[in-house]
């Protein structure tokens, strides 16, 4: 159990990706909110910081810096947004890095959408300290031609290479089901849907799935 009793409001942004870039690149974040922008790809966060970089006060942080920068910048990101940082800088444009090797916090969040590990760890970042009274808002960004499960698109191609597709899409549908009825949840409460997710005899089919294809892709 998660001694973190803040609310959450998930969100769950679909866009035309026939006719739109995605938001995760288009959007911008002006209004002075701690905001962390995850891609699942370090060239979207690239190009999410490069559209904005003249009107967010922003910083980009991902896995392919040299190692004297990647040095220099994780400690830039940590002194920012680490409890009781020194607020540098508002949004944080990143790759998948930034959601297991920072203990740092944000008091919004918008992601890519991605399988249950690695969607619950980008949650973790959000109000992570558990000191805001106001609900904290959680967006994922799904490309209109992802939601009915085909890989028509740059990200569902890019989490099946990852062997991670399938399992993706079975939690999204998975998690949206028992949301239905939920303005607001509690990290408790996705914790046990992430327990109920791996209960379901369907879901279950779907990983397993994922699974297959990355032993035979090892052999």
């Amino acid at each position: 159990k998660s001694f973190n009793q803040s609310n959450y409001k998930l969100i769950f942004d679909s866009y035309d990706d026939k006719e739109e870039t995605s938001p995760l690149i288009n959007q911008s974040y002006t209004d002075g909110i701690k905001t962390f922008v995850i891609s699942n790809t370090a060239k979207d966060a690239q190009h999410g910081f490069l559209n904005h970089q003249d009107t967010e006060n922003n910083v980009l942080i991902h896995s392919k810096y040299t190692k004297t920068d990647k040095s220099t910048w994780f400690y830039k990101v940590f002194n920012s947004f680490k409890r009781n940082g020194n607020n540098e800088f508002d949004v944080l444009r990143s790759g998948p890095i930034v959601q297991a090797s920072l203990n740092i916090s944000c008091d919004r969040m918008i992601t890519e959408l991605t399988h249950a590990e690695n969607w619950l760890q980008r949650l973790g970042r959000l109000d992570r300290f558990g000191l805001n009274d106001e609900i904290n808002t959680f967006t994922t960004v799904i490309p209109q031609r992802s939601e009915n499960g085909k890989q028509t698109n740059s990200t569902a191609k890019f989490l099946n290479q990852l062997c991670a597709w399938q399992s993706t899409v079975a939690w999204m549908n998975f998690l949206q089901e028992q949301l239905e009825d939920s303005s607001t949840v509690t990290l408790n409460d996705l914790y046990k849907i992430y327990q109920d997710f791996y209960q379901d005899k369907q879901c279950k089919e779907k990983v397993a799935e994922d699974i297959q294809a990355a032993l035979s892709k090892s052999v």
